[in-house]
């Protein structure tokens, strides 16, 4: 059984450029460090590189030096920005996991964005280069001026397809209409507003409020109790032991616990029980509602109640007031997209998820993705501690809020996964009721 946290193969990195008498420039030989990353809260990927650059790289041109010398990147090149750059990793836990995909970006190669690292040395420079994926760049250049009616996930795939070629990869159905105007503003911008507005059609009774982001699966437009309603993909186990089986290259390396509660500041700035005031400038009627804090799905124990912010009686914690948007389009009398049904639910929802929040450290896992549910087994605190038993409160199901994969030439632990995980509530076993 291979061990995960070995490094893995580079078996390719190179820089490609335009101009076709400087070709491409291979990298390999002086690789330091990659790290790949994907967040719930990024609608693209973004990864960075470490190398060092001996100043045999390149050929310089006419315009970098006269003499036409080899030399390095940074002072042969034109500019790194905006360039190619393709790299290959073999990992041994692609080919033992389904579904799974090597870092593979020699089709469709991540862009350099910035240089965040340069040092000189005597002989030799240390490079580092901050990337994202091309849909990152391009999405930049695009301005949206068209409206948008009718269902959420139809206009999102919509937008991809129109700007980038590409369909969603996943998403969850949608089912009240929207209806959203461009307004010069970029297909990310648009599809972001878009999320917080959806309101899901599953799983039932499904809260409102959207996460969009890129995986190297693709993008994905999936609802919060969507992804909370998964079942994990993986379990891993907390163990200072080293195994020489597959259980070895599941076990939680480190892990620090950021945060055990609710920030209750943040609660009371966001919301957790909400006043919402609605004014109708058609009828100049006006209605007011409390919305307490529920969720139908949790990752935890639905037995636990959850903790409402109130002082002197007062039932709520936040107030938003909203004049409602009376048909947009044309002349009528309806609604769009009543913030009845989406504001202070949307908003409880994303604030309640964020709860619980842990940071850990796995042996890479290239079948590990960000949205997926994977199960944790941390150990139990007690004056007597016992190998294998479970802390039941704080073990269980998580929600992979950011993942990280870094790559260096550690001998020990060359290959590592580093994940953000957070959940809504305590509890190692989850309630399937609802």
């Amino acid at each position: 059984m291979s061990n995960w946290s070995r490094p893995a193969i580079l078996q390719n990195l190179r820089i490609s450029h335009t101009d076709v008498t400087q070709g491409e420039v291979d990298l390999s030989g002086g690789f330091l460090s990659f790290e790949y990353y994907e967040s719930l809260l990024s609608p693209h990927i973004t990864a960075s590189i470490v190398f060092i650059d001996t100043g045999q790289s390149v050929l310089a041109g006419p315009t970098q030096d006269a003499a036409e010398r080899l030399g390095t990147i940074h002072s042969s090149f034109p500019s790194l920005k905006n360039k190619n750059l393709h790299i290959t990793i073999k990992h041994p836990s692609d080919s033992n996991l389904a579904n799974s995909n090597n870092l593979d970006f020699e089709t469709n190669p991540l862009v350099i964005s910035d240089i965040v690292t340069r040092i000189e040395g005597s002989k030799a420079q240390l490079m580092g280069l901050k990337l994202v994926s091309k849909y990152a760049r391009d999405n930049k250049k695009i301005q949206i001026d068209q409206t948008f009616t009718g269902n959420v996930k139809n206009n999102v795939d919509k937008i991809l397809l129109d700007n980038f070629k590409i369909p969603l990869a996943f998403a969850t159905t949608t089912s009240t209409p929207l209806t959203i105007e461009g307004q010069g503003r970029n297909p990310f911008e648009v599809i972001l507003d878009m999320a917080r507005e959806a309101v899901p059609a599953t799983p039932h009774n499904a809260q409102p409020g959207c996460f969009f982001f890129e995986t190297l699966d693709g993008f994905n437009f999936r609802g919060i109790d969507d992804l909370v309603n998964q079942p994990n993909q993986f379990a891993y186990l907390t163990s200072d032991v080293a195994t020489f089986c597959e259980r070895s290259n599941f076990r939680i390396l480190d892990y620090n616990v950021r945060s055990s509660m609710r920030d209750m500041i943040s609660s009371l700035k966001v919301g957790e029980a909400i006043k919402q005031e609605k004014f109708n400038p058609l009828s100049f009627e006006y209605d007011e509602e409390i919305f307490p804090i529920t969720s139908n799905y949790t990752l935890g124990s639905n037995d636990i109640d959850f903790e409402t912010l109130s002082y002197e009686g007062v039932e709520y914690s936040n107030t938003f007031t909203d004049f409602l948007d009376i048909s947009p389009i044309g002349i009528g009398t309806e609604i769009n997209n009543n913030p009845s049904i989406w504001r202070a639910k949307s908003l409880m929802r994303y604030n309640i998820l964020f709860s619980k929040i842990i940071d850990i450290v796995v042996p890479c896992n290239l079948a590990l993705r960000a949205g997926q549910i994977i199960q944790c087994s941390f150990p139990k605190k007690t004056d007597r501690p016992e190998e294998g038993v479970a802390d039941e409160t704080v073990s269980g199901d998580y929600l992979i809020l950011h993942l990280s994969h870094k790559f260096t030439a550690d001998g020990q632990v060359g290959s590592t996964t580093h994940m953000t995980i957070v959940r809504d509530t305590d509890g190692i076993y989850r309630s399937t009721e609802v």
